[in-house]
C-alpha cells in the first residue's frame, strides 16, 4: 500500500505552551506527512478513561450518517462510532461531557468526474474526551477528493486523547486529493496527532502481485480491496453492528463498477 512515514514527536511544555496560545498547529498540505503532538506525552487506555467516568469497555453504538441532514453531533458520555460513505459536506463532534469518546470513519469510492469534499471538526470542550477519525479516499479516473479537518482541545480539556487519519489511494495519473489537516491545542496534558497520505498504490506490491501472473488492473484492484477490508476490519474492533458486512459488501461492489 501507500508507504509509511515516521511518526514526529513533539514535547511541549507549560511554559512552551502558554507562548503558542491559540496558534493553530498546521501540516504542509503539499505531500504526505504524518506528525505527532504530545502534551507531556500522558495517555491513558480508552478503559482507564471510561472506567474513570463509570463505563465499563463494552462495543460502540454503531450510527450511520450517510444520506442523513445531521451535520452536528453533541457526544456525552456513551462512546458511540459514526459511518460515513461518498457524503460531502461540513461534520462537527462537539464534546460536551468528560469521558465522552467517538470512532469516526468516512470512506470515499470516486470514479469518472466524481468529487466529494469532507470538512471535520473534532471540538473537545471537557476533560477525558477521545475522538479518533479514520478516512479513508480510493479514487480512479479523474475523481476528485478533499479533506479538511480540525482537531480543537479547549482550556480545561485535559487527557484529551484526539487523533485524525487520513489516506488517499490514487488509482489513475487524472485522480487527484488534497489533505489539509491542522490542529488547535490550548491546553496541556493532552493527546493529540494526525497522519495523511495520498499517493498510488505501492510498486513493490504491484509488482509482486504481477510476478504471479496477475494482471495489472487485477493487481490494482485487489490491493485496493485490501485497504477497503482493512477499513472495515478497524471498525469492527468498536462495534458488532450487524450491518458492517453489508456496507463492507457494497464498498466492494462499488469498486468493481466501472
Amino acid at each position: 500500500m501507500i508507504s509509511n512515514y515516521p511518526e514526529v514527536f513533539y514535547t511541549f511544555t507549560p511554559r512552551l505552551q502558554s507562548r503558542l496560545g491559540g496558534t493553530k498547529l498546521r501540516s504542509d498540505p503539499g505531500g504526505v506527512c504524518e506528525k505527532n503532538y504530545f502534551l507531556q506525552s500522558r495517555q491513558l487506555t480508552r478503559e482507564q478513561r471510561l472506567g474513570s467516568v463509570g463505563i465499563s469497555a463494552i462495543m460502540m453504538e454503531f450510527f450511520n450518517l450517510t444520506n442523513t441532514d445531521t451535520k452536528k453531533i453533541a457526544l456525552r458520555i456513551a462512546p458511540r462510532v459514526f459511518f460515513l460513505w461518498n457524503q460531502s459536506g461540513n461534520f462537527e463532534f462537539s464534546f460536551e461531557r468528560p469521558g465522552a469518546e467517538a470512532r469516526i470513519f468516512a470512506l470515499y469510492i470516486g470514479k469518472g468526474d466524481e468529487s466529494f469534499s469532507l470538512s471535520l471538526n473534532q471540538l473537545h470542550r471537557k476533560p477525558r474526551t477521545m475522538s479518533h477519525l479514520t478516512a479513508l479516499s480510493v479514487l480512479d479516473g479523474a475523481a476528485r477528493f478533499s479533506y479538511d479537518g480540525l482537531i480543537r482541545i479547549e482550556k480545561g480539556a485535559t487527557q484529551t486523547d484526539a487523533s485524525q487519519n487520513n489516506k488517499n489511494i490514487l488509482l489513475s495519473k487524472e485522480a487527484r486529493a488534497t489533505s489539509k489537516p491542522t490542529m488547535e491545542i490550548l491546553e496541556d496534558d493532552v493527546a493529540a496527532r494526525h497522519a495523511s497520505a495520498t499517493g498510488a498504490l505501492d510498486r513493490e506490491s504491484l509488482f509482486l502481485a504481477e510476478s504471479r501472473g496477475i494482471s495489472s488492473d487485477n493487481a490494482h484492484r485487489l490491493l485496493a480491496e485490501g485497504a477497503i477490508r482493512n477499513f472495515f476490519d478497524e471498525m469492527r474492533k468498536y462495534t458488532d453492528n450487524e450491518h458492517i458486512s453489508d456496507l463492507e459488501m457494497n464498498a466492494l461492489d462499488s469498486l468493481q463498477k466501472k
